[in-house]
């Protein structure tokens, strides 16, 4: 989570937003998916399914939400695999293989997932990064895929909440609860991050030492934002929503507004 926030905001802020758009996009679309299969299989953990597999104590403890599918394995397919799309060097197209399949074999490893836990999160992701990074890469495609991806996003975003609403009352799995409002959350302040910069001019590129002063003032406010709901209200569904929400709509949209209103200030001074 910290490596996705940390690579994600950089790109959005620093390096290249089409790029941080497009890891967003994979990354939180394969996040609403994650949840949504788990919500619906309900799958236990190996340990649960077959006793003789005993992994240790501490891994036990928190690896307790459903298996299918695994969201490490999500996470590193979106990010590991958009960089490898986004570098011609062959080198560091295989390092990020070698990355998302480390990651893959770890879970098999400490006995958290299945193979097939880790094989469903390979193929939704590998289907999401076909779908953003190629079919969306034709201009003539460009306008049919923001309207589709629009319509698939809002039919992900009710079918997680209407999954998460129905697992809350029904009273089971708090890890899948925190998992599920956290990926919502998470996707709704994206959508609406994308909706508030679209057509805005950004300037990705300043020096250096503006670059380091950016991200250490948004990744503060950023933890803020999304740690300090949860820390006043508690580990309430809504207050993980809302703190997700808020990160995502101010990595996305409300920084760079930001950012950009400062410029525009600091022109007018020097004139």
């Amino acid at each position: 989570k910290i490596i996705v926030i940390l690579v994600l905001t950089w790109f959005l802020w620093c390096r290249d937003r089409e790029f941080g758009v497009k890891l967003g996009i994979v990354y939180f679309v394969g996040g609403m998916f994650n949840q949504i299969i788990k919500g619906i299989f309900t799958v236990s953990r190996p340990w649960v399914l077959e006793p003789r597999l005993i992994p240790e104590t501490i891994i036990m403890d928190r690896a307790i939400g459903w298996s299918f599918t695994s969201a490490h394995t999500a996470a590193a397919t979106a990010l590991y695999g958009s960089l490898s799309l986004a570098t011609k060097r062959v080198s560091l197209k295989l390092v990020c293989y070698l990355l998302i399949l480390l990651t893959a074999i770890s879970r098999l490893y400490l006995l958290v997932h299945t193979p097939q836990d880790v094989a469903g999160s390979l193929l939704i992701g590998v289907l999401l990064l076909a779908l953003v990074w190629f079919y969306a890469a034709h201009e003539e495609f460009q306008r049919r895929f923001k309207i589709a991806l629009m319509i698939g996003f809002g039919i992900l975003l009710l079918t997680l909440g209407g999954i998460a609403i129905y697992r809350t009352v029904e009273g089971v799995n708090p890890a899948f609860l925190e998992g599920a409002f956290a990926a919502l959350g998470a996707a709704i302040g994206y959508g609406i991050g994308w909706y508030l910069m679209a057509g805005r001019p950004y300037q990705e590129r300043e020096h250096w030492y503006w670059q380091i002063l950016k991200m250490v003032v948004g990744l503060s406010i950023s933890f803020v934002l999304n740690a300090g709901i949860p820390a006043l209200f508690g580990s309430h569904p809504l207050a993980i929503l809302i703190g997700y929400a808020l990160f995502t709509v101010w990595a996305v949209a409300g920084y760079p507004i930001l950012i950009m209103w400062v410029k525009q200030r600091r022109i007018k001074g020097v004139a």
